[in-house]
């Protein structure tokens, strides 16, 4: 029997379906954090990401709700977002 060598990448590219939109979509969001506060996403506290991607906001605005109502009272958060924004 001939088993399936394709990566879960490979997958995911072949056959498209919202678990790769949202990963893209995170990857884009990681970028963000990175230009803001020198770390991605997964090294700051939990926010609703996958809320934000279903309600269709753009990367930079999810990272602007995670600012304001998750990580609202983060040491230095607000300073290192708000210094970037404007």
């Amino acid at each position: 029997m001939q088993y399936n060598r394709m990566t879960d990448e490979a997958i995911l590219k072949a056959h498209p379906n919202t678990e790769h939109k949202f990963r893209e979509w995170k990857k884009r969001v990681d970028i963000v954090c990175v230009k803001a506060f020198l770390m991605p996403s997964s090294c700051m506290p939990d926010a609703a990401w996958r809320d934000y991607h279903e309600s269709n906001l753009t990367p930079r605005e999810a990272v602007e709700s995670a600012v304001e109502f998750c990580w609202r009272y983060e040491p230095g958060v607000q300073d290192c977002w708000y210094g970037v924004a404007q």
